[in-house]
């Protein structure tokens, strides 16, 4: 999964930023935080965000598609080239 577009716009918003590098084959990027983050979202520090078992059973909304966008999608079909003039 490709998540290079999310962590660069939360980058750009100032909510997390590249802390170092891992210590393991790769070397990959490690990400951290801000103190911006902690303020746009109200929170003393990184302990007041639920863990993983209350993310599991908290029961968020769903988005639904309204109907009526649902019923008219429609398949799109290239337009055949008209014919050549000689």
């Amino acid at each position: 999964m490709a998540v290079d577009g999310v962590l660069q716009n939360l980058m750009e918003r100032g909510l997390v930023k590249i802390a170092g590098r891992a210590e393991v084959p790769g070397r990959p990027l490690i990400y951290e935080t801000t103190e911006f983050f902690l303020e746009h979202f109200g929170l003393r520090d990184l302990d007041e965000l639920p863990n993983a078992e209350e993310l599991r059973t908290r029961h968020f909304p769903v988005a639904t598609r309204p109907e009526s966008a649902a019923s008219e999608e429609t398949v799109a079909t290239p337009a055949a080239e008209p014919a050549a003039q000689d």
